[in-house]
């Protein structure tokens, strides 16, 4: 019944006689309970606010019945009303001929007109892997700019190298083979990165770590399950309402 909190529920008899017209304000469709309605039973015309009796269903789930009319007589399991609090249990009789109709039949009737609330996805789990993934990207950052160190040592080996054994080989002949020493290191070491690729090695992790992403930063609803775009959880929490952009189910954001 939470579906009808703060909904007024008209009742009277269908415009065409055939039978018994519900409708809720705020909703076009109507239900009809095929049966055979007395024509001391005022109609029912939503469109007009006119009906024979009217259930209002408050925030807490209260329902006051009301008898809409001044011509009209209802009662509420046997005694006349204008307006009184009832139960789902309860049971109405509309006009002269005490037309009898259950609260709860009304209740389930205005119920089955109005729109389905869209299903609901926690995407909590979501923060967890969105972060993960920002800290592999830090990782591989960190490993870029250590790479880039690395790189510059072979040259700086040479270059000082060569400058130091030009040097010493001014001041002490003897030691300008230590400069070549210091220069062929440099050149090793320049070959050894070279060849060790590490550039590869740092793109196939993040490849890797895109995959996973794409993978698990994905819509929860299991007939959906596209993957999310590759942005930070609350940007898409505003960019797309709290829905999915592809299959539109509404998404919530709780502790699980």
């Amino acid at each position: 019944m939470n579906r009808l909190h703060e909904k007024t529920i008209l009742v009277g008899r269908s415009p065409l006689n055939d039978g018994l017209l519900i409708a809720v304000n705020g909703s076009t469709k109507v239900a009809k309970v095929a049966c055979t309605v007395p024509p001391t039973v005022s109609r029912c015309q939503p469109e007009v606010a006119a009906a024979h009796l009217s259930l209002y269903v408050d925030a807490q789930g209260n329902i006051k019945a009301t008898n809409v009319k001044a011509q009209n007589c209802t009662f509420v399991n046997g005694i006349a009303i204008k307006t009184i609090a009832v139960k789902p249990s309860d049971v109405v009789e509309l006009g002269q001929d005490h037309f009898r109709v259950g609260v709860q039949q009304i209740l389930n009737a205005a119920t089955s007109i109005l729109p389905k609330p869209a299903q609901q996805y926690n995407i909590f789990h979501l923060h967890r892997v969105w972060n993960e993934y920002k800290d592999g990207l830090k990782d591989i950052q960190n490993k870029r700019n250590k790479m880039a160190m690395q790189q510059r040592m072979p040259m700086m080996f040479s270059m000082g190298g060569g400058i130091l054994g030009a040097s010493l080989g001014l001041v002490w002949p003897q030691m300008q083979q230590y400069g070549f020493i210091v220069s062929a290191i440099g050149f090793i070491l320049m070959f050894y990165f070279m060849f060790r690729n590490p550039v590869q090695d740092i793109n196939d992790e993040k490849e890797t770590l895109d995959r996973k992403l794409e993978n698990l930063y994905v819509c929860p609803n299991p007939n959906c399950g596209k993957s999310l775009p590759a942005k930070d959880l609350n940007y898409i929490k505003r960019q797309f309402d709290m829905h999915c952009p592809y299959c539109k189910c509404q998404y919530i954001d709780k502790p699980m």
